[in-house]
């Protein structure tokens, strides 16, 4: 993960890392903190194909941890992360791209909209990607290798009914940006 150019490799050894950690004090993969150590420490080549790795992992627990991470990155990081797919979609990954395109709609410098369309591309690439029409909100145990099944679905939706649902805080985020008005191709999609 540290040397590694390829953003695929890079991802999926980050995913790995996740997966296959044990749980910590506070519930965590012990994988997570190698992780936060490695990008805020800048001991990595391509620290947003491990963010959005991390991200698009769709666990709902490493979020406080994945804003730690955010302010190490630059806007082509997250652009990087905004690329790492894996076919799933992910309720909490979803509204993190979310949460991220919310805080930084109303800003009105180049960084900013960056940040912003990164998350509106995150958005519809798993839309694309998307191996099955389908949106999970999961719980996930660790070690996997501990649990079968290691991930737990706890809801889910088809694309139509949780586009309805995520509309709101889609047409929030297109009324607070500044700068091109992007998120209503979200909205689209």
């Amino acid at each position: 993960m540290q040397n590694e150019l390829d953003e695929g490799i890079a991802s999926t050894a980050t995913i790995d890392l996740l997966a296959f950690s044990k749980r910590d004090w506070s519930s965590l993969p012990v994988g997570f903190k190698a992780l936060l150590d490695i990008i805020e420490h800048g001991m990595c080549r391509i620290p947003g194909a491990l963010f959005g790795a991390a991200v698009t992992f769709g666990d709902e627990n490493l979020r406080i941890g994945l804003d730690t991470m955010a302010a190490h990155l630059t806007d082509r990081h997250i652009n990087m992360a905004a690329r790492m797919q894996t076919g799933y979609v992910h309720h909490a990954a979803m509204q993190y791209w979310i949460s991220i395109a919310r805080r930084m709609a109303s800003r009105d410098d180049q960084v900013g909209q960056s940040v912003v369309g990164s998350c509106a591309s995150a958005l519809v690439r798993y839309h694309q990607t998307a191996i099955q029409p389908v949106v999970t909100d999961v719980e996930r145990l660790y070690p996997a290798w501990d649990f079968n099944p290691a991930v737990s679905v706890r809801q889910h939706w088809g694309f139509a009914e949780y586009g309805r649902l995520m509309a709101p805080q889609l047409r929030a985020i297109q009324d607070a940006e500044v700068g091109e008005k992007i998120f209503g191709e979200v909205i689209e999609v």
